[in-house]
């Protein structure tokens, strides 16, 4: 739930955040129907099961559709070899 969260709260693109946040709105929804106020025939039903499908099929999606890169801060290219500084130099 964290993670979704955080995609919900930062993702740069509007369509992404609502689907997240109702994404996670679904999934609430499911774990309070395990709440003694309702009964029990809706907890056998499996409905934190199917909670948990929702939240793990949510981030599925947002693994295979990342963010674009640039957005995020990518780290910077790594050099092509070992680079010493003035003060680091190797003696054999």
């Amino acid at each position: 739930m964290t993670v979704l969260i955080h995609r919900a709260a930062y993702d740069p693109r509007p369509a992404v955040r609502a689907g997240t946040w109702a994404l996670l709105a679904v999934a609430g929804g499911l774990l309070c129907l395990s709440l003694p106020i309702f009964p029990i025939d809706l907890q056998a039903f499996g409905n934190n099961l199917a909670a948990t499908i929702v939240l793990g099929a949510g981030l599925v999606w947002h693994m295979r559709h990342p963010p674009p890169a640039a957005i995020f801060g990518a780290l910077p290219a790594a050099p092509s070899r070992l680079q010493l500084g003035s003060r680091n130099n190797a003696r054999n």
